[in-house]
């Protein structure tokens, strides 16, 4: 299994509490998580993005 969620939205709207929740909670069942952030203008109103892969299985090296 692998899914890719991205989380966006504009700064104020708790973006990356939502992305640290489902983090959390994909752990807490086992899988293997990446994710990364871009904050941008965050505190003014500005862009932000959280992209997370969950997976069953290890992340491998490429």
């Amino acid at each position: 299994m692998k899914k890719d969620i991205i989380l966006a939205g504009v700064g104020g709207q708790g973006i990356l509490s939502i992305a640290t929740i489902i983090g959390v909670a994909a752990l807490e069942e086992g899988l293997y998580i990446k994710q990364a952030e871009v904050h941008g203008m965050s505190q003014r109103g500005g862009d932000v993005q959280s992209n997370l892969r969950l997976s069953s299985d290890p992340f491998t090296a490429t």
